[in-house]
């Protein structure tokens, strides 16, 4: 008995340290290039987490993605603290209707509308399910699309300085084979982007785990 308590008290610490990924696909993505290199997303339906950074105030990423007719799009920005980033974004693609001013730095498509979604600093964190971790929720945003085409997400800086981001995307929760065995490296990629350090975020799981292998063997030898 003490050896299956053992084995899942170590399994159910290990599952609270990737639960974040329960609900998304964590994706980590690097510099952005402009929108001739936007981040392509194949489908914008699936449930995924995307993590960035700006390097600097005004900074902007893309997103590009394919939407049809009737499609919806969902999705929100968040960031691990409240900093000198300050997210807001801009959706472009056919058949919008443009509205508000265009920010500086975003490229403008011939033929195609924008609308831009202006984040709110929240007063309050929203916290993790069985985890420490919090993010601060900026935006909301939901669309049906009027017509297919290519469509983009903008994610623009209007802080003072640089910071991390996040922007939750799709609401089809599913994960791939693949997805699932990358979990634990996924989530120990996002705990250090959210400035914790990666000694603690590597060290404390294998601590967790050597202490449940030791508990398991002197349990066994002490049958």
């Amino acid at each position: 008995m003490r050896k299956r308590e053992a084995a899942l008290a170590v399994l159910l610490i290990i599952l609270s340290l990737t639960s974040c990924a329960a609900a998304h696909v964590p994706q980590i993505v690097g510099a952005d290039e402009g929108i001739q290199n936007a981040v392509h997303i194949d489908d914008p339906y699936k449930s995924w987490a995307i993590y960035g950074t700006f390097p600097a105030a005004g900074s902007v990423t893309y997103y590009q993605f394919t939407l049809e007719t009737g499609d919806r799009l969902w999705f929100s920005v968040f960031t691990p603290d409240i900093g000198a980033a300050s997210p807001e974004a801009v959706l472009i693609g056919p058949g919008i209707e443009s509205s508000g001013d265009i920010p500086a730095g975003v490229a403008s498509l011939d033929g195609q509308g924008y609308i831009l979604i202006p984040g709110e600093a929240p007063v309050l964190p929203e916290y993790e399910p069985f985890t420490p971790a919090a993010n601060y929720q900026w935006l909301e945003y939901e669309y049906i699309a009027e017509e297919p085409g290519t469509y983009f997400i903008v994610m623009v800086n209007n802080g003072t300085g640089a910071g991390n981001y996040g922007l939750a995307l799709g609401y089809r929760e599913e994960f791939s084979v693949s997805e699932w065995v990358m979990i634990p490296l996924s989530i120990a990629n996002i705990r250090i982007w959210e400035g914790n350090s990666p000694a603690f975020v590597i060290g404390f799981p294998l601590l967790i785990v050597m202490f449940g292998l030791v508990y398991l063997f002197r349990a066994k030898k002490s049958r």
